[in-house]
């Protein structure tokens, strides 16, 4: 209770109305079961005194979760069940004095939760240096794929995370020594529900991180011919030098790009010779701007082994095709948590074991965050193996 020593009078932050009779309860109730859901739909009252509609579950853990729905909508949806089991909800209507109405019981019947549908698809095999991951993810939660292994003292553990809501359920963990070890898998929601968990005993592929010291400029006629400054060269993007802060982006400002080349809506090429034959596993682009201006959106990066010395890409192929997405989809520098995260961790990508050896590389540029070809880059790396 709140007084006013000006004037004496006194005032109550209780509920605005007392009327303490409840609302009249909801009717019509339908059901719609969801994967891991329940939409609840009904008919609002003709009550002035209803505030808001309540359902409450518990869950198998014994955990009470409430949902809040308006006097202005006739849906709530429940979510984060564990199982496709059936559950009690209990339907209350709640007036402007926070008064409950009686319970209505509305059984419902979720479908497959999205993380244990997405484990049933799930397998684990060796990849390079670690192991990868695969599972579909159809629904496009947010789901938490976590990594078993035995630490130094053998013991099993978590020893590694990642976070998706894409529909391609897919990622490699990496640095993992190529001897046979028990790895295990499994999924977490966002409610923390849990599957089981799936193991195998996997030797990860060997492969090493390619020398850059290696690594030379070459050009192949079509190729944009770089005009070099004492801070734009090719040899700026393997010399192990780039920005780990995404508010300060160009605090080390040697880099490549290919400013001035013709915008005339083709895609544009660069080479370089990486020193000697390898099967690639996977590259790692680091960018030097931050989402706008000439830093690469869509690029494809081929390979070849030996190639013709007229320009032609008949005797390149393809390694893969790569877009940077920005996870808030906002426009310009300005950047979210994720934003920045996935600018720190730069472009990654595996390359298919089914690829052929390799000793030049060509990226193709065909679109950056300005809307045409010109490429800016500040480091790339590559791993594989020359056994």
């Amino acid at each position: 209770m709140l007084f006013n020593g000006g004037c004496g009078h006194k005032y109550d932050n209780g509920p605005l109305e007392s009327n303490m009779g409840p609302s009249q309860l909801v009717t019509g109730i339908h059901v719609e079961n969801l994967p891991g859901a329940a939409k609840i739909t009904y008919q609002i009252p003709e009550d002035p005194s209803l505030a808001y509609v309540l359902a409450r579950i518990q869950t198998r853990k014994g955990t009470i979760r409430e949902f809040k729905a308006s006097r202005y909508t006739n849906t709530l949806m429940i979510d984060g069940f564990d199982k496709a089991e059936e559950y009690r909800v209990e339907l209350y209507s709640v007036n402007r004095s926070e008064v409950l109405s009686d319970v209505t019981i509305v059984p419902v019947t979720p479908l497959t939760p999205p993380y244990l549908m997405a484990f049933q698809t799930m397998d684990i095999n060796a990849d390079f240096g670690g192991v990868k991951v695969t599972f579909e993810n159809d629904t496009k939660a947010d789901l938490g794929i976590f990594l078993y292994g035995r630490d130094s003292l053998g013991r099993l553990e978590v020893l590694d995370s990642y976070f998706t809501n894409l529909k391609e359920g897919f990622h490699s963990f990496r640095g993992y020594k190529d001897t046979e070890q028990r790895f295990g898998v499994f999924i977490r929601d966002r409610w923390g529900n849990h599957s089981d968990t799936l193991f195998k005993d996997l030797t990860p592929l060997f492969e090493k991180e390619l020398e850059k010291s290696k690594f030379k400029d070459v050009n192949f006629p079509g190729d944009y011919i770089p005009t070099y400054t004492a801070y734009i060269d090719k040899k700026y993007m393997w010399d192990n030098e780039w920005s780990t802060d995404y508010d300060a982006p160009y605090s080390n400002y040697r880099h490549f790009v290919t400013e001035g080349a013709s915008i005339d809506g083709k895609p544009l090429s660069i080479s370089f010779d990486l020193g000697e034959v390898y099967t690639l596993s996977r590259f790692r682009l680091n960018h030097y701007y931050t989402f706008i201006n000439y830093s690469p959106r869509r690029y494809e990066v081929w390979g070849s082994a030996n190639p013709d010395i007229d320009g032609s890409w008949d005797s390149w192929t393809k390694l893969v095709s790569y877009e940077q997405m920005k996870p808030s989809g906002t426009p310009g520098a300005t950047a979210t948590v994720a934003d920045r995260e996935v600018w720190l961790a730069g472009d990654n990508a595996d390359i298919p074991s089914t690829m052929p050896p390799v000793r030049y590389i060509r990226i193709k540029s065909l679109e950056n965050w300005a809307g045409h070809s010109w490429i800016a880059i500040k480091e790339i790396t590559f791993w594989g193996n020359n056994q």
